[in-house]
């Protein structure tokens, strides 16, 4: 039986020890709860920094596939000029490849801002 409730609760692993010979288990949880770092951050902190991180990323990944659409457009032209800037390890159509797919991740990110926005004026 439990001592706060009076309902049965299965007591598993405690082998021949009694109930008495147990912490009082309501103090045990206040106990923790005191005993807790100072410095753990809230919920509402982790979401901002969540936040923050998820702006930083898709900004960077834009500012990439930028850098990388320019190389590309420069290689292309390169190219039809007769040199190359790249030297041959990938071509123009490559990296407007990996230009495209940085975009998806930014537009990925970008939703998951606008969904998270939404749900909190709600």
């Amino acid at each position: 039986m439990d001592q706060f409730t009076g309902r049965w609760v299965p007591r598993i692993g405690l082998g021949n020890r009694s109930a008495e010979a147990r912490p009082n288990d309501r103090k045990f949880l206040v106990d923790t709860k005191q005993t807790l770092p100072q410095c753990a951050s809230t919920n509402e902190e982790n979401i901002m920094n969540i936040a923050k991180l998820n702006s930083l990323g898709s900004r960077l990944f834009f500012v990439t596939a930028l850098v990388l659409l320019a190389i590309a457009v420069l290689e292309r032209a390169a190219r039809v000029m007769g040199c190359t800037i790249l030297q041959g390890s990938y071509t123009a159509g490559r990296m407007l490849e990996f230009a495209a797919l940085l975009v998806t991740f930014v537009i990925a990110l970008l939703l998951r801002q606008i969904r998270e926005e939404l749900r909190k004026n709600k």
